[in-house]
């Protein structure tokens, strides 16, 4: 949820937005929202405009670990592919693709 709050709008995400991103209920985002909200991780403001919508933003420490957790995983793809032979990397990439455009058209599919 910190990785979709900081991608949404340079970091100021609504509720709705963040829902829409993960493709999870807003009741989900909202529960979630006031646990990271207890935990210092983000912080809600009122829309200037409309009262009624609240904007996310990441806190220093909400942008802390979501830097250090994007490196994890850069870290964990270099640290697996290091061990693969060039077949496996390619057998491994082509899979990965088909993954990714399986889900790409069933997004396209709920939201077309």
């Amino acid at each position: 949820m910190l990785e979709a709050i900081a991608r949404i709008n340079g970091g100021g995400a609504t509720a709705g937005a963040i829902a829409a991103e993960l493709d999870v209920a807003p009741s989900t985002v909202t529960v979630a929202l006031k646990k990271l909200q207890q935990r210092g991780l983000v912080t809600k403001a009122q829309n200037e405009r409309d009262a009624r919508r609240l904007h996310v933003t990441l806190t220093h420490e909400g942008e802390r670990i979501n830097r250090a957790h994007a490196l994890f995983h850069r870290k964990m793809v270099r640290d697996i592919t290091d061990r693969l032979e060039d077949d496996e990397l390619a057998a491994l990439l082509s899979a990965v693709s088909k993954l990714n455009r399986y889900f790409n058209d069933r997004v396209g599919r709920k939201n077309g």
